[in-house]
């Protein structure tokens, strides 16, 4: 049950990551952000989806451990 909702989580993240990725290319697209702009944009965005990824693998590893010790 919790390594599905922890691979949901990792999922969901990755969607949004997809989702604001296209955002920025779009408002590049439009002008509204230089290419370094962006890139630095995507980076920080790639930097905050594996904080998170590795937040929902600790916790699940987390959880494993409690439930080993019942």
């Amino acid at each position: 049950v919790y390594k599905r909702q922890a691979e949901e989580g990792r999922v969901a993240v990755r969607n949004l990551r997809r989702g604001g990725r296209h955002e920025l290319e779009q408002l590049q697209k439009d002008g509204e952000l230089s290419t370094d702009e962006l890139e630095r944009l995507e980076k920080e965005l790639e930097k905050i989806t594996h904080e998170q990824v590795a937040l929902i693998d600790q916790l699940l590893s987390h959880k494993e451990q409690e439930l080993l010790q019942v």
